[in-house]
């Protein structure tokens, strides 16, 4: 006997014809949809963020190998050579998105016990780095945020995102 009144209160109260029921879905989800609209924005932003993120630290860790490298290579390489491998890396990780500008080659900084050559013919340029010596290649970009719900939520606009890594020259 309770089964048979069970299943008819349930088809009373859930069945299309419920008066007291009508248009509550439409509510619900009138009140639901600029949540999820705002949370699939947030969602966006931060994928794009963290693509660029990653482009950023793999240009750093990029530089970061070709400077450790640098004391095996035949030619003595500089700081700028290493800056510029840096830059290359990352203009060709960017070049297919139209979202980020590509920064000026001055975004890419490198420091450590490495000299700078800009000299043409290098025997006038100082002794390269020797092997032992430490070099860090530390890269900036800036991010706009597009969406302004979430733009709202960050001091800054654009967003700056760095990467930095530390080597050892072999």
């Amino acid at each position: 006997m309770s089964w048979r009144v069970w299943t008819r209160a349930k088809a009373l109260l859930s069945g299309p014809g419920n008066p007291g029921e009508k248009g509550t879905t439409l509510v619900e989800f009138a009140l639901l949809a600029p949540m999820l609209v705002i949370l699939l924005s947030g969602v966006l932003e931060f994928g794009r963020v963290l693509d660029a993120w990653m482009i950023v630290t793999n240009a750093a860790r990029e530089g970061a190998r070709y400077a450790a490298l640098s004391g095996r290579s035949p030619n003595p390489m500089y700081a700028n050579d290493i800056q510029w491998a840096t830059y290359n890396y990352l203009v060709s990780g960017l070049s297919g998105r139209s979202d980020i500008a590509v920064p000026p080659p001055s975004a890419v900084a490198v420091t450590g016990n490495i000299p700078f050559c800009y000299q043409a013919d290098r025997s006038l340029c100082p002794a390269p780095a020797a092997p032992g010596a430490r070099v860090t290649v530390a890269v900036s970009l800036d991010v706009p945020l597009y969406i302004p719900l979430v733009a709202d939520f960050f001091p800054r606009n654009p967003m700056s995102v760095p990467g930095a890594v530390t080597a050892e020259v072999q």
